[in-house]
């Protein structure tokens, strides 16, 4: 008997929309015949508590690292800052490079705690299509944002 295809398995299977959260380092596969995923993004949920727990150290750290008076305040804000922009949809990776870079320039001394929330996996993503979205609109000029220099 001749081999004979089975016509079922020859259809082009229809686009699925599908949505996922808390997803490291995993492999998805959907539908049969191993179909490969187009256009997929696996994000963090924006409310992630990890992320508030680390903003929450930070402000703290800010509340007895800064000077009272202006600087605590400028501080608190660039910190309400960080927290606004990684909780927007979609996070706004330039107001988190703004908000970083003025820490580090003007309260150094909360590095420790700036770390985590800047190593959380949506912030690191979202400075990071910042940069590489600067680095194609203008390529071949240096951009101080990758160096953590920008001037605000």
């Amino acid at each position: 008997m001749p081999f004979r295809r089975d016509k079922r398995r020859t259809q082009t299977p229809q686009p699925q929309s599908v949505k996922m959260g808390n997803i490291t380092g995993a492999v998805v596969n959907l539908g049969n015949d191993n179909v490969g995923i187009v256009g997929s993004q696996v994000t963090t949920p924006l409310g992630d508590e990890a992320l508030k727990a680390a903003l929450t150290e930070l402000r703290g750290a800010v509340v007895v690292q800064a000077e009272p008076g202006a600087q605590r305040k400028q501080a608190i804000e660039h910190v309400d800052a960080l927290g606004h922009a990684a909780e927007a949809d979609p996070p706004n990776g330039r107001a988190l490079i703004t908000a970083r870079d003025w820490l580090r320039s003007n309260l150094p001394s909360v590095a420790s705690a700036l770390g985590p929330v800047l190593l959380h996996p949506t912030v690191d993503d979202a400075i990071t299509a910042a940069i590489e979205l600067m680095r194609t609109t203008a390529p071949g000029r240096p951009h101080p944002v990758e160096s953590g220099d920008a001037e605000t």
